[in-house]
């Protein structure tokens, strides 16, 4: 079962140890009791899923947003970057789908490529942060295969030919 937060509202805990890290917000009140729990998730490693059970029993919306946020930007068992649609404020919810991202560095390129463009106008940064990210896949590869990366990146989205960031990302793959 879950074990409950004291105070005003309840917010649900998956664990004792969340319940302890939490414990000191538990004397504030609204939105400020709530921002206090968020920012305590984020002074250790937890798993997605338990945040996002924390993040469910928050009520103000901000506080919900940054949340998810950090429920899929966790290094533990991230949320899926699906959660990331369950957020109100836009450019948390884009920076979140930033986040979404990592999980999927080792894989292919489309699908990155795909996730970032639901970051919406976040999308070059997004695409900088997968290169930036995937720098350590593509050097150990070697210049050959991200030669075929950024043909397959201009093929799925030509736009990014002119787009500097991307170019200054991908010089910084192939100088190293």
């Amino acid at each position: 079962g879950f074990l409950v937060g004291c105070g005003s509202g309840e917010i649900p805990v998956p664990n004792e140890s969340v319940a302890r890290l939490i414990e000191p917000c538990q004397a504030q009140e609204g939105a400020v009791r709530e921002h206090c729990v968020v920012a305590a998730l984020g002074t250790v490693d937890l798993a997605g899923p338990d945040i996002l059970t924390v993040c469910d029993g928050l009520d103000d919306a901000a506080a919900r947003d940054l949340c998810v946020a950090r429920a899929v930007w966790t290094r533990t068992r991230p949320a899926p970057i699906s959660a990331c649609k369950r957020i109100e404020h836009e450019r948390t919810r884009q920076s979140c789908v930033l986040g979404g991202t990592n999980p999927l560095m080792e894989g292919e390129i489309a699908p990155l490529l795909d996730a970032c463009s639901a970051a919406e106008d976040l999308e070059v940064e997004c695409v900088v942060h997968v290169l930036s990210g995937r720098r350590p896949l593509l050097q150990r590869r070697g210049l050959a295969v991200l030669n075929d990366e950024v043909q397959k990146i201009l093929q799925l989205r030509p736009s990014f030919a002119s787009v500097p960031p991307v170019a200054t990302e991908v010089g910084r793959i192939a100088a190293s």
